[in-house]
């Protein structure tokens, strides 16, 4: 009976744990390359070592101490202090650039009229600057700020401002506009637009088509979302042609993503028109590409953009056996080739080849050990952790260790040994008794080859008797290393051996004796001849 008993209570524990384990969501397996800052937040934005981003108070509790948690709080995370900051401002959509972070604010958040225009209702386009800690008012209405240098670009509702800032006649359009903290001036392009972005001159935005009145793409409709960019120093505006939404700069290249429906094609080739696609467009060559990778909310730098992709759309990329997660993937176009991280995440920002983002947690399990699966958290994604030159996916091929820039402890980074042909799971790839690293880098020898000199000695040898390992005759004296009974001390002069004098080659020794024993059998025929000849003439004797 107790036998009975105990079975039951190890089942029903067993069940039990089951249970509770079905009704949590189950962490996803870690990726190498990603670091969890564990900050609950959204809409990140990387520049250097920090991370700028949004915290919803609900999820995170009072950030301002204003005794509710209904406000949404700009604050930054710093890579190399591994460092959290709290910047205790109320703002939305940070964009960041060196020190400063710009954003904007809802005036309702603070019941504070910043423009005086006698109302709690527009969006304040504001900056902080984290080397002093100030925040600074603009006072202008905008939103969806993007900085650069001095320059803050943003897009206008009208209605907010209650003003037609390009004189159709309405206030219903949204328009780019940028302010120079330099100047304190804010300029009017009067250029219809929304969620700008900034590099340098260049100021690239989306235009609705049915807000500017034109077809813009020449499809014959006003439906489309159209890319076009602003240039500061000439104040001319260049339209792409590119239906796109979510435009992003960086250098001569404006990434972006866009739908296969709206631009009526299919841009990844699968037979439907239903993705959304990753583009960009260079200002430089005024010509449009397309990655053909399904993607949304890209970010460019240098040659890399970043974007996060939906499994219903492109299939389980992080294999966890669902298509239910956004997982960020990145493009490079130098290369043209599409890298997945198998990170899940969302609404990502690169700087260098570092991508961060945000993860929802009901994707990924609890990130911030609050027992709940219920926030966003920025964590952030490296593609070579090692620094060896190898991406993560490249070392997960070559079965290298993806945290070890020398995997075989052979003092050669994986990346070199790989470029040489080296084995970069073998110290020694030639056996030869010195590992790779030293062979390049002290000795001067081929890890490849156990005898670089040839000499009859293989490299280690060489090296423990000291002889070397580049030179086949060490000595000097004509003789190999392999093939001299002493290859460190040269033959004494009387004992040095003297060449030999050339011999006669074989056939020339033959033609010598053959002409020899020719002139040797002409003689005694010519003195036998002479003996009969004279005996004849003198007669026999009396």
């Amino acid at each position: 009976m107790r036998k009975i008993i105990s079975i039951a209570l190890c089942l029903l524990l067993v069940f039990t744990i089951f249970s509770f384990s079905a009704t949590r969501p189950a962490k996803s397996s870690p990726v190498v390359g990603v670091t969890n800052t564990g900050g609950v937040g959204y809409r990140s934005s990387l520049d250097g070592d920090l991370i700028a981003f949004e915290t919803l108070e609900s999820e995170a509790g009072d950030l301002n101490d204003d005794d509710d948690t209904n406000d949404h709080i700009i604050r930054y995370y710093d890579k190399s202090t591994g460092s959290l900051r709290n910047t205790g401002v109320i703002g939305y959509y940070p964009s960041i650039y060196g020190n400063l972070i710009a954003f904007h604010t809802l005036e309702s958040d603070l019941g504070v009229d910043i423009n005086n225009d006698t109302d709690t209702a527009d969006p304040i386009v504001r900056y902080y600057d984290i080397s002093a800690g100030d925040v600074v008012s603009t006072r202008e209405v905008g939103e969806h700020a993007s900085v650069y240098g001095n320059l803050i670009a943003f897009s206008t509702y009208e209605s907010d401002a209650d003003l037609d800032l390009n004189n159709d006649g309405d206030k219903s359009d949204h328009i780019i506009r940028y302010y120079d903290k330099s100047k304190g001036t804010v300029k009017n392009t009067t250029t219809v637009g929304e969620n700008p972005s900034i590099y340098g001159d260049i100021i690239a935005f989306e235009t609705y088509e049915s807000d500017a009145g034109v077809d813009l793409n020449g499809d014959g409709d006003l439906t489309d979302h159209v890319i076009r960019y602003y240039d500061t120093s000439t104040g001319d505006v260049t339209n792409t042609g590119a239906e796109g939404t979510n435009p992003f700069i960086y250098g001569n290249l404006i990434a972006f993503f866009t739908s296969e429906s709206e631009a009526d094609s299919d841009l990844n080739g699968d037979g439907d028109k239903n993705d959304h696609v990753i583009r960009y467009y260079d200002t430089s060559s005024k010509s449009l590409k397309n990655t053909g990778a399904i993607g949304r909310r890209p970010s460019i730098y240098g040659n890399l953009i970043a974007f996060d992709t939906y499994e219903s759309d492109a299939g389980d990329l992080n294999d966890d056996g669902d298509t239910n997660d956004h997982i960020i993937r990145y493009y490079d176009v130098s290369t043209e080739t599409v890298k997945n991280t198998a990170a899940v995440g969302e609404n990502p920002s690169i700087y260098g080849d570092i991508i961060a983002f945000e993860t929802l947690e009901s994707e990924a399990g609890d990130l911030n050990d609050d027992d709940d699966t219920g926030d966003h958290v920025i964590r952030y994604y490296n593609p070579d952790v090692d620094g060896d030159g190898l991406s993560n996916e490249d070392e997960a091929i070559y079965g290298t260790d993806p945290e070890d820039s020398d995997t075989d402890d052979d003092e050669l980074p994986d990346n070199e040994e790989i470029d040489l042909g080296a084995d970069p799971l073998k110290s020694d790839t030639d056996n030869d008794g010195l590992n790779d690293g030293s062979e390049i880098n002290v000795h001067g020898t081929d890890p490849l080859n156990n005898d670089s000199d040839e000499d009859g000695l293989n490299d280690g040898d060489e090296v423990t008797r000291g002889t070397d390992p580049v030179k086949s005759d060490t000595d000097g004296d004509g003789l190999l290393d392999g093939e001299d009974p002493d290859p460190l001390t040269p033959l004494p002069a009387e004992v040095t051996p003297t060449p030999e004098p050339p011999r006669a080659e074989f056939p020339t020794l033959w033609v010598l004796g053959g002409a020899v024993a020719v002139v040797a059998v002409v003689l005694v025929t010519y003195l036998l001849y002479r003996r009969r000849t004279r005996g004849a003439e003198e007669g026999p004797y009396v």
